[in-house]
Order: C-alpha cells, then sequence, then structure tokens
C-alpha cells in the first residue's frame, strides 16, 4: 500500500499516481487521506476572522487549488476500483494549535515573517480572544479517503 496525505494537491498528481502504480504489487493499493482546511468554508466566526488576519499577513500567498478533484485524477489513471468516502466530526482546537496548524500551511510559513511572527501570533490571539475568551473553537471536520487498486 501507498498512502499520500493533505499535501498531494501539491504534487505532480498524475506524475505520483503513474510512479505509484508503478510500484506497487498486483492487487496493491492506493490510499490518499486527509481532511479540509482548519477555516473550512469560513462559516464560523472564528474563521473568518483568523483568515482576516492571515490575509493582511500574508497578502501575496501562493493560492495554489487545483480545479480538478483527485477522485478524477485517480479515475484517469491505470488504477481501478476506486472507493471514496468521507467522515464527519468535531474538534475543539485552542488558540496556540491553530496557530501551530496555520504555520504547518504553506500559505502561512512562519520563515515568512520572521521577527514580526510574535505580531502575527498575538494578532490572531487578540482577536480570537475577543469571540470567546475561553480560547477554545470548535471545528468542523470533514476527513476524506480514495482507495484505488493495481
Amino acid at each position: 500500500m501507498i498512502t499520500a496525505g493533505d499535501a498531494f494537491h501539491w504534487m505532480d498528481r498524475e506524475h505520483v499516481l503513474k510512479l505509484s502504480y508503478d510500484l506497487l504489487e498486483e492487487g496493491g493499493a492506493l490510499a490518499l487521506v486527509g481532511q479540509g482546511h482548519i477555516l473550512g468554508d469560513r462559516s464560523l466566526e472564528w474563521q473568518k476572522a483568523v483568515q482576516h488576519v492571515v490575509d493582511k499577513w500574508f497578502p501575496n500567498r501562493n493560492r495554489r487549488i487545483n480545479a480538478v478533484r483527485h477522485e478524477h485524477i485517480v479515475a484517469q489513471s491505470s488504477f481501478h476500483s476506486l472507493l471514496t468516502g468521507q467522515i464527519h466530526s468535531e474538534r475543539e482546537r485552542d488558540i496556540p494549535s491553530i496557530i501551530g496548524y496555520l504555520y504547518s500551511t504553506s500559505t502561512c510559513r512562519k520563515t515568512q515573517l520572521g521577527k514580526e511572527a510574535p505580531q502575527f501570533e498575538k494578532e490572531i490571539y487578540d482577536v480570537l480572544k475577543t469571540i470567546d475568551s475561553s480560547g477554545v473553537f470548535r471545528e468542523h471536520v470533514t476527513d476524506y479517503y480514495i482507495i484505488a487498486y493495481k
């Protein structure tokens, strides 16, 4: 089995699928797993507030978005017997975990902020504390899986 997570969208997906297919034994599987962005559809007040701060601090960030869904790319490859699904849940996040998540993305690199990172973090902290002084926020999570066989 070969697995890939949320970073699959940054890859040359067709090339990775071909390499994966070639590496797998007959009957082997490819599993793509991941979840949507922490800010989801920006429908919650705290998500909108965080997005506003991110837009302010990272105005020229690369917003590479693949218009073609992973399922379609896999279906067009040599793989067969495509299985897909979603698992919906809720998660609580505190402010440090929200900031940590943002820094884990390709669009909010801490290295771009340099010595201004503490100011960015303070702004996130301050805006979130005005929304909920507990500093704990619920996030709707949609995990996905795509499995295909050789």
